[in-house]
Parts: C-alpha cells; sequence; structure tokens
C-alpha cells in the first residue's frame, strides 16, 4: 500500500500533477508569497500620454504601427537627432509601458536618436491574445529597427526587456555596438524562481521563516515530477492577462543560445534594494557575457531608471560613449594561495572570500562563499550559498555529501568539476570545465541549473534544467547529446 501511495503521488499522470501544484499554491498563498493570480482584475486605468519634456523633444514622433508578430497595432516613440546614434530602449513588465524611461528618453535624446515602444501587450499598444513570448518580441523589434535604423545601434533594456535585448543582440552581433541590461527578470529557471520566492518569503518572516521549509521542501521534490507550466502558475502573482501571459513565457524562456554569440561591451545594472528579481541574475549573466562589466545602485530598488535617474543615466551615458570603465570587472581568476579554509560544526553563519588552496566545509547550517577563489571545496553535511565562484586545479572541484549549495556565477575547472551524493545543487550561470565528465554522482542527487554551460574535452553543451541523477552516472555533453529526440 505504501508504495501504491507514493506512485500515486509522484507518477500519477495529470491528475497527481495537479494534486500537487494545487498544494505547493495553497501553502504559497498560506504564506503569503504567491499571489492571487486567477483572481479578475480590475479594469485598468488608461495610459497616459508622452510628458510635455518629450514632447517637445527635436525630432519627436510617435505612431501606431502594425506588426507581422503580433495582432493590433503598438506604439512607437522617436526623439532626438536624425542623424544622432541610434538607441533602441526596450521596457519590462510595465503597464505604462515605455512611461518606465521617462527620465531617460530626454538625457538620451540629447544627442542620440531614440526609438522606445510600448511592447504589445503594454501601454498603449494592443492587447489582444497573443503569445508574448520573448523571441516573438525579438521579431517584433526586427520589423522596427529594420525600417527605422541603418548601420550599428545600441541597446537598454531593463527586466522583461532584457532577455529580448539579449535576443535582438544575438540576431545582430554586428550591429549592436553597446548593450545595458538592468535588473534582468527571470532569466534564472522557474523551479528556480518558485524556490527563491519561498526564500525571500521567509527572510521576510525573520525567526518564523523556518516554519517555510516544508514548503521549500515540497518545491524541490516537485521538481521533474510538476509540469513548468503549473509551477509558473502557482508561483506568478502578476495581474493582467497580457502581463501574465508574457511573464509566463519568460519563465520558461532560456536565453543560453543568445549569450554564446552576444559580443557586444555589456554593463550590467543592478538595484541593490531590488525585491522583484534576485541578484542571482547579476551573476549569471557576468559569467555568461565575456567582458561584461557591473554597477549597483544602492538607493535603487527594481526600476532604477525612475529610482535613482540621475545615476542611472550618467552610467549608462558614459557606457554608450565608450567608457568601458564604468562599475566593476570579475576579481581576476587565478590567484595562488597556500591557506586553507575550515569550516567544522559551526552553528553561526560564516563567510569565504578571496583565494585559498582548499575550502573545508564539514556540518555546517550557514555558509557563505562570496568572491572565491580556491583550487578545491569539500562540503560535508552542510547548507552553502555562493556567488561569483573560481574553482580551479584539483582532480575534484567540488565534493558535496548530503549537502544543499546554491551557487550563482561561478566556473569550476578540473577533472570532474562536481561530485555528489545525496544532495542537492541549485546552480545559475555556472560553467563546468572537465576532462572527464562534467558531474559525477556517487550516490542519488539532484541538479537544477539555470544557463550553465559544461565544456569536456572537445565537447560543449548548455544546460538549462532540472536532472536527478543515480549513483555512478554521469552528466555532462555527451549524456545532453544522448538524450535529444
Amino acid at each position: 500500500m505504501a508504495k501504491r501511495s507514493r506512485r500515486r503521488r509522484f507518477q500519477g499522470g495529470r491528475r497527481g500533477t495537479r494534486h500537487a501544484a494545487r498544494a505547493l499554491g495553497t501553502l504559497l498563498a498560506c504564506a503569503g508569497i504567491a499571489g492571487a493570480a486567477e483572481e479578475p482584475s480590475p479594469e485598468p486605468k488608461p495610459t497616459p500620454p508622452d510628458t510635455a519634456e518629450i514632447r517637445a523633444l527635436p525630432g519627436y514622433h510617435a505612431e501606431r504601427v502594425t506588426s507581422l508578430s503580433f495582432p493590433g497595432e503598438a506604439y512607437v516613440i522617436e526623439a532626438g537627432p536624425e542623424t544622432g546614434p541610434p538607441v533602441l530602449l526596450i521596457h519590462g513588465i510595465a503597464r505604462d509601458g515605455a512611461h518606465d524611461w521617462d527620465e531617460v528618453i530626454p538625457v538620451l535624446a540629447k544627442h542620440r536618436r531614440v526609438l522606445a515602444m510600448d511592447l504589445p501587450g503594454f501601454g498603449r499598444s494592443s492587447k489582444d491574445p497573443a503569445q508574448y513570448r520573448p523571441m516573438s518580441y525579438a521579431s517584433f523589434i526586427d520589423e522596427l529597427i529594420d525600417p527605422r535604423i541603418e548601420g550599428d545601434f545600441d541597446i537598454v533594456s531593463h527586466s522583461m526587456g532584457v532577455s529580448i535585448a539579449l535576443e535582438v543582440a544575438a540576431r545582430h552581433p554586428d550591429r549592436v555596438k553597446h548593450l545595458v541590461v538592468a535588473d534582468a527578470a527571470a532569466i534564472l529557471h522557474g523551479h528556480a524562481l518558485s524556490v527563491g520566492q519561498i526564500e525571500r518569503g521567509q527572510e521576510k518572516l525573520g525567526a518564523f521563516g523556518k516554519l517555510l521549509n516544508p514548503v521549500r521542501n515540497l518545491s524541490y521534490d516537485m521538481m521533474g515530477n510538476v509540469s513548468d507550466g503549473l509551477i509558473h502558475r502557482v508561483a506568478l502573482g502578476i495581474k493582467g492577462v497580457a502581463a501574465r501571459t508574457a511573464a509566463a513565457a519568460l519563465m520558461a524562456h532560456d536565453s543560453g543560445a543568445a549569450l554564446d554569440v552576444i559580443r557586444a561591451p555589456t554593463l550590467i545594472i543592478w538595484g541593490k534594494r531590488d525585491e522583484v528579481v534576485s541578484p542571482r541574475g547579476l551573476w549569471m549573466l557576468m559569467y555568461r557575457i565575456p567582458g561584461a562589466r557591473y554597477i549597483v545602485i544602492d538607493g535603487s530598488a527594481h526600476t532604477p531608471m525612475r529610482d535613482t535617474p540621475a545615476e542611472f543615466n550618467d552610467a549608462v551615458e558614459r557606457w554608450l560613449a565608450g567608457d568601458l570603465t564604468v562599475g566593476e570587472a570579475l576579481a581576476p581568476a587565478e590567484v595562488a594561495s597556500t591557506r586553507d579554509g575550515v569550516c567544522n560544526r559551526h552553528k553561526g553563519s560564516m563567510e569565504f572570500s578571496g583565494a585559498y588552496r582548499k575550502v573545508t566545509i564539514d556540518h555546517c547550517g550557514d555558509v557563505v562563499l562570496r568572491g572565491l577563489r580556491a583550487q578545491q571545496i569539500e562540503i560535508t553535511g552542510s547548507t552553502v550559498v555562493g556567488e561569483d565562484v573560481i574553482v580551479s586545479g584539483g582532480e575534484v572541484g567540488i565534493s558535496l555529501v548530503k549537502s544543499r549549495l546554491k551557487l550563482s556565477g561561478a566556473t569550476i575547472t578540473a577533472d570532474v568539476p562536481l561530485r555528489f551524493t545525496g544532495s542537492e545543487v541549485d546552480f545559475a550561470g555556472v560553467t563546468f570545465v572537465g576532462t572527464e565528465t562534467a558531474v559525477a554522482a556517487d550516490g542519488d542527487a539532484k541538479i537544477l541549473c539555470s544557463l550553465c554551460r559544461f565544456e569536456v574535452a572537445e565537447e560543449v553543451e548548455r544546460f538549462h534544467g532540472f536532472h536527478e541523477m543515480k549513483r555512478g552516472r554521469s552528466f555532462g555533453p555527451a549524456e545532453l547529446q544522448a538524450a535529444r529526440p
């Protein structure tokens, strides 16, 4: 009977999936984490016209255009000298569309030809039922720029607009001169977003946050058994049919292929107080876009162009003018060190940063790796979170036993970059460089990857998804190629 019950729970097809998702949705709602996505939205207020300041700009022109990519019409704005270098502004999930750029357009239009729009589904554009996907938006933008921009152009993007900008830049690698991405939304895998949402709720609850551990564990258990669509449905709290459709499509989107071909100098801007998207996205992009630089604006939340327009505009103007010293770059990858770092049954929090030969973490509950450079990391019976990590030089880069590791922005170079057993890993923007394989399991283990990259010998593959491993199995380019239909 016990076996039958377990089979019904995890292998019960659509019915079992629906019950599991409903359970997670109920728990999220009770915790105050997930929004009431099923509630009817009030009639939206009409989007206001362009500001008087924008309408008074030299070369200002606004029109409604039709598109082959979407039904209805889209609202498009142009401003600035017609002979100025063109710059394309792409907003995110914003009710008023291009109004997100109200503080930016007058500044850039002094010397540049600005092209902005209300993306279909937002602002003054039509909101007919459609597939509001990043790839479709990129096609829509291709239609806009073809008759309006000759030669090179720059892109400034925000939130959902970042995924769209990455696709546009990948389609025109020789034409996009400079790229600015701000507070990228939902570039994490949908399951990672769901777990992250729960963990943010735990942080807000303080000491009571531990009460949500069953919710978090259930979300992990459901990986691979619940469809992405249902996870997205219970995780989203966005009102409006078009916005919710766009958000769900965004969560299902994989930008890995685009990131592999982008060559434009890229500046990543992030609001330090952003509670909408995780800063994991910053490190993902830093490690997946060669030569990228970043700037974190202390006083900004999710919309730095509106929260701190002076700082945002200064960074953007300098970057588009060719000042590639704006912000910070990654610390050097190779830092020789003979010191070892140890956390042994430590109950409080502990952080490792800088250069080490080896880091050993044994039964510690709250360990942070930040800006770490090491030859080897061993983790046993612990929970570890890391960002901006480079491991290089050992036979095994990171070994885990009965542990949880969340890593954002990293490169692991070894014969076997990751070897684990009885563990769960959530990797974002991590590159595995191995000679034998990328990942090896000495026991049952789970790996969740967002925009990861596997390089073994001369084989290279991207991975954006969840994989459950059994003892003695390997996972890398060969396994990904074999799994393709």
